[in-house]
């Protein structure tokens, strides 16, 4: 995935200003105190507001989820064909179908939603499920901030 967002390249370039800034002997004290208090704000302001929208998407999608528990839980357990193009976008999440002969990729609703997220340098969402019933079918319970594995996943 790409990691230029528009977030990260605003976040990027204040960090950029600050090591300028405080690299430059020709700026005065005061000047120098005045632009570092004004990029360390705006760092601060731009973190902010990737929580702030990233807190928002998990409690408007557990919201639709207690106002229909079965209509969210089909829209995110089902998955649909895609072609090569959707799966090589380089933001939303699809995955390959294995042991079909040839490439078969499937598209969920939260790749595609994933995949908006990450273009705006978002956090992901990941889905909440219960433990397997008897028939080894699982609930969507709700929504969560994703949390990257810490060891690699063995196929």
């Amino acid at each position: 995935m790409n990691s230029e967002t528009v977030l990260q390249k605003l976040t990027d370039r204040c960090l950029s200003r600050l090591k300028e800034l405080r690299d430059n002997p020709s700026v005065t004290e005061d000047d120098r105190k005045h632009r570092e208090a004004y990029y360390e704000g705006m760092i601060d302001g731009l973190s902010e507001s990737r929580n702030k929208m990233s807190r928002e998407v998990i409690r408007v999608l557990n919201q639709a989820f207690q106002k229909d528990k079965n209509a969210v839980h089909t829209l995110i357990t089902n998955s649909v064909a895609c072609n090569e193009q959707l799966a090589d976008d380089e933001y939303v999440v699809v995955r390959k179908v294995e042991p079909l002969e040839g490439d078969f990729y499937q598209a969920t609703t939260i790749g595609l939603m994933n995949g908006v997220l990450s273009a705006l340098g978002l956090p992901l969402v990941a889905v909440k499920f219960s433990e397997p019933d008897n028939n080894g079918f699982s609930k969507v319970l709700g929504f969560t901030e994703y949390t990257p594995p810490t060891q690699k996943i063995l196929r």
